[in-house]
């Protein structure tokens, strides 16, 4: 016969012991797996969201004056002549100008300032020279000039001329 006798010298994890490690386990990985998503996806969108607030307010600010106009020739221009004032908050750096015509012709220039024209500066004087269009227009009728901030278009700060004339 085979003597059977088991030792109880040998004792596991009380129940309550291996229940509080158990829950301080799962703690703790929740809180190490939320830290990572807040600093990886949440501050990482709060940035881009702030810095696109950040331009659009700036753009909000910016306001334009056309002071003086004209085009090289009013039946087909191909390069124009503009005074245009930052009137706004904000500095911007440069300009860029479309011209529309009859029948859907457009021609586009942009302007960059050497540095950035802070409030109630010159932008762009008509004493500068001419500027040459990217295209010819066929009797121009319309004039849209949008600031450029930091190198991004204003697209909804846009002056606008419909009163053009011959240099």
């Amino acid at each position: 016969m085979v003597n059977l006798t088991v030792s109880m010298k040998k004792r596991g994890i009380s129940p309550l012991i291996s229940s509080v490690l158990l829950i301080a386990f799962v703690i703790t990985l929740f809180v190490v797996i939320s830290n990572w998503i807040q600093t990886g996806v949440v501050e990482e969108t709060t940035d881009k969201v702030d810095e696109k607030l950040t331009d659009q307010l700036d753009c909000l600010s910016t306001t334009l004056d056309i002071a003086d106009v004209c085009v090289n020739d009013i039946s087909s221009a191909a390069s124009i002549e503009l005074s245009v004032d930052n009137l706004g908050d904000t500095s911007i750096s440069g300009v860029s100008v479309r011209v529309l015509g009859t029948g859907g012709s457009l021609g586009t220039f942009e302007f960059t300032a050497g540095s950035a024209v802070p409030p109630l500066g010159r932008i762009l004087s008509r004493s500068a020279g001419t500027q040459t269009l990217s295209g010819t227009v066929d009797t121009p009728n319309k004039i849209e000039v949008y600031p450029l901030i930091g190198g991004k278009l204003c697209r909804d700060q846009v002056e606008t001329v419909t009163s053009i004339t011959a240099c």
